[in-house]
């Protein structure tokens, strides 16, 4: 129920935004940012492993490409996904090496 819950917070489909799935990949794809972050959100609400794995690279990819972008809006986002997946995803334990390795190095 608590896990449920935390994933509606990332489900993009709420009031004023009228951008469908495909309009948010093809902004996402011409290197729009904030489309990118947009596009990590709506994969995480779908909930599958495969989805939240994209998610959280579509987030790294933001804070490869501008780690200030939006007051450090990526970063914010990744540690949001890792807080609701828990510290024995897999897919945390990876995405964190590789966020620290942006950011450390």
């Amino acid at each position: 129920m608590l896990r449920q819950a935390a994933y509606s917070l990332f489900d993009e489909g709420g009031a004023g935004d009228d951008k469908s799935p495909a309009d948010v990949a093809a902004l996402a794809a011409s290197g729009d940012l904030a489309a990118r972050l947009k596009m990590a959100k709506m994969l995480f609400a779908k909930g599958s492993e495969t989805d939240q794995q994209e998610a959280v690279d579509e987030a790294l990819q933001v804070l490869k490409e501008d780690r200030a972008f939006d007051d450090g809006a990526a970063q914010k986002l990744l540690l949001q996904f890792f807080e609701v997946l828990g510290p024995t995803s897999t897919i945390v334990s990876r995405g964190r090496r590789r966020m620290a390795s942006m950011l450390f190095v």
